[in-house]
């Protein structure tokens, strides 16, 4: 068959495939430059990778409460892989607030990032400041982000369809309640007034009782002063005995009139039975002949006996006058709360 062959046919075919060759080659070189700058075009995607985080889409969340308007605090959650290799299984995570994404939509008041198994719980709790369809900002954990679903701000205005705040109504009340409220009234007016009535009469058995410690404090005072000057009425001067006698009997007016032991001691006898309520003549005796036996330097008859005498016998009835004052107004009192109560 080749000797057959002429030699212009050896030729052409020799040329055929010379071109069959190159266009072999050819293909190849581009082969070759497609893989070079896919290579390159990788390279250059990795290193954009690795330098910047690229978000990874999570899935659908869940809204708390289910209808969230403006102004209202609400929670959303969802899952998310991404974070898996950032967090331990069991861990939590709190985003610290200097790192929440920043929106004019709403304000976020924390993020809070559970890995649990093979996903990641992200919890959301924000306050949203407009209605629509409102998407997070990626949220960014070790340079890994998850960009957060969108969800939905529900408006008032679409769902009632007034635009106009409604006019003020009165509190809708179940059957009964006023009755109730005015009962409830009457007996907290009730309470309050018994708790007046039994502050007043415990302040005024309190009162009683003090009065008649110091009523028993001042006899037991005078008594127990008497007796000592009784027992030394012959081994002291009557100067000197009756100016002790003179500072007991204005220690013990002091205390009955004022309170005060030592409130008498300045004064004269006239200014000291001004002050004293009810005053007997044989009190007023008994201070001026003391006084004038202490200053005017005459002699007078020993009656220190009969003077002891008479200032105990003093003494019992300014305490019956006491104790009869203190019943009579303690009457008044239980007589004025009766009036009251008939009229109330």
């Amino acid at each position: 068959m080749s000797a057959s062959c002429s030699a212009p046919e050896m030729q052409s075919s020799r040329a055929v495939a010379r071109r069959q060759f190159s266009r072999r080659q050819f293909s190849r070189r581009q082969f070759s430059r497609r893989q070079i700058i896919r290579a390159t075009a990788l390279c250059f995607a990795l290193c954009f990778v690795l330098v910047h985080p690229v978000p990874a889409f999570a899935d659908g969340g869940l809204l708390v409460p289910r209808e969230v308007y403006v102004g209202d605090t609400a929670e959303f959650s969802f899952t998310a892989t991404a974070f898996n290799s950032a967090l331990e299984d069991g861990s939590v995570f709190v985003i610290p607030p200097a790192d929440f994404p920043v929106t004019a939509d709403l304000d976020i008041e924390s993020i809070v990032i559970a890995r649990r198994g093979d996903t990641s719980s992200i919890t959301v709790r924000f306050v949203p400041w407009t209605a629509g369809i409102i998407k997070l900002p990626s949220i960014t954990l070790k340079k890994i982000a998850v960009s957060p679903p969108p969800f939905r701000i529900s408006s008032i205005v679409e769902k009632t369809g007034r635009k106009a705040l409604e006019p003020p109504r009165s509190p809708l009340l179940v059957p009964g309640t006023t009755l109730l409220l005015y009962v409830f009234i009457a007996l907290v007016i009730a309470a309050v007034a018994a708790l007046v009535f039994a502050g007043v009469k415990i302040r005024r058995f309190l009162s009683g009782l003090s009065s008649g410690w110091a009523s028993g404090r001042r006899i037991r005072i005078l008594t127990r002063e008497l007796a000592a000057l009784s027992r030394s009425t012959g081994k002291k001067e009557m100067l000197v005995w009756y100016g002790e006698f003179s500072a007991a009997v204005r220690r013990y007016l002091g205390d009955l009139a004022e309170g005060k032991p030592l409130a008498f001691f300045p004064l004269t006898v006239t200014e000291l039975l001004s002050s004293i309520v009810d005053a007997p003549d044989s009190l007023g005796e008994l201070l001026f002949r003391v006084d004038a036996i202490r200053f005017s330097g005459h002699p007078f008859e020993d009656r220190r006996a009969g003077d002891i005498q008479l200032m105990r016998d003093l003494s019992a009835a300014f305490e019956r006058a006491a104790r009869e004052r203190r019943e009579n107004a303690a009457g008044d009192d239980i007589r004025s709360d009766g009036q009251e109560a008939s009229r109330a």
